[in-house]
């Protein structure tokens, strides 16, 4: 049985399982809204707005080839004359998202997006030097359209229908000792956006909270690309799946813990600015793209209940990766943590 059918069974299993006969799923809880990672994850009541704001950190690396790890050297001999002339060895990712949701009706809840990207990637020459490029600017931004289904009387679910506008930038350009003083196209990885216009439909599963201390839920999600961008490729179509926890330790706080699921398929096409460039770096070669990762996640959210600070929501989650397989050499996510604000009114 294939590991996407795997999570999907665990996304529906898990809450019905654990939570059995329980009164309706709110807000007034910590554990009300998923881990901060989570995007998407409930509607809201008639007429209510909520913003959040995620700062996320990821930091990557050593190359992968599957599940393997690779040396510097190991991963510069597997270019397509005999050796890459550069090879990634580290890269960070610094986002910002600003949300906004409003439910216009009681099954009815819109989600706008909006994120600013600030990359680094080191790389090593062949000579053992390295240098640094680096790309930040406005990401692509999403409105999403959350259906609220018939409820089940121990859990609730909603379907999305995602559209992700291509707001981000793919021309993202930057210095290295080889460009001769210019700025040349950065490989895919190092781009802000897609370039195309995608489609990202999911379903959401959440158990109903009563007077119990245990609550979770789980998320399909694909991200489907609509043709090819000006520079003549698309990013892999992606399949995700995660299923979650979370202990309400009192009405201030709770912890949760979360299991998350990516697959990514390779680049359709190829960058027409980086067409003489996979021979050189493997970031810019798109049939080295693909990969799948399983990501655990320790999560806190905390609730203001009393005063000027209730109903504000914070929220912290670190995420590791338990296993990833990448079509390499490709570098690989060590770890990411996202801090998050949220607030209904």
């Amino acid at each position: 049985m294939s590991l996407h059918l795997h999570s999907l069974i665990l996304m529906f299993m898990i809450p019905m399982v654990l939570y059995g006969e329980v009164a309706h799923h709110h807000h007034c809880r910590p554990d009300g809204n998923a881990p901060i990672g989570v995007m998407g994850d409930h509607l809201h009541p008639k007429g209510e707005w909520m913003v959040s704001y995620r700062f996320m950190d990821m930091s990557m690396e050593d190359n992968f080839q599957g599940s393997n790890k690779l040396s510097v050297a190991e991963a510069r001999a597997m270019g397509p004359t005999g050796s890459y002339m550069m090879v990634p060895v580290e890269m960070s990712m610094r986002m910002q998202m600003l949300g906004v949701m409003y439910a216009p009706t009681g099954r009815n809840t819109l989600m706008l997006m909006f994120n600013h990207l600030d990359q680094e990637m080191e790389v090593e020459m062949m000579n053992g030097t390295r240098f640094q490029t680096a790309s930040r600017g406005v990401g692509d931004s999403s409105l999403t359209w959350l259906i609220g289904l018939r409820d089940h009387r121990s859990f609730s679910w909603h379907f999305g229908a995602g559209f992700h506008m291509p707001t981000g930038s793919i021309g993202a350009k930057d210095r290295t000792p080889m460009s001769g003083g210019h700025e040349i196209q950065l490989p895919y990885s190092m781009q802000l956006g897609s370039g195309t216009w995608d489609f990202e439909p999911s379903l959401t599963i959440l158990s109903k909270h009563g007077q119990g201390r245990w609550s979770g839920g789980g998320k399909i999600r694909g991200k489907f690309r609509t043709g090819k961008n000006r520079q003549g490729y698309a990013l892999g179509d992606t399949f995700g799946a995660q299923v979650w926890t979370a202990w309400m330790w009192n009405h201030s706080m709770s912890s949760s813990l979360r299991l998350d699921y990516q697959n990514w398929g390779e680049v359709d096409g190829q960058d027409r600015d980086l067409s003489a460039t996979p021979m050189m770096m493997p970031t810019a070669d798109p049939s080295r793209r693909s990969g799948n990762r399983l990501d655990l996640g320790l999560g806190m959210n905390l609730l203001g209940s009393k005063g000027a600070w209730s109903g504000h929501r914070l929220a912290l989650e670190w995420k590791g990766a338990l296993r990833q397989d990448l079509d390499g050499p490709q570098l690989g996510v060590e770890s990411s943590w996202t801090l998050g604000y949220q607030k209904a009114f």
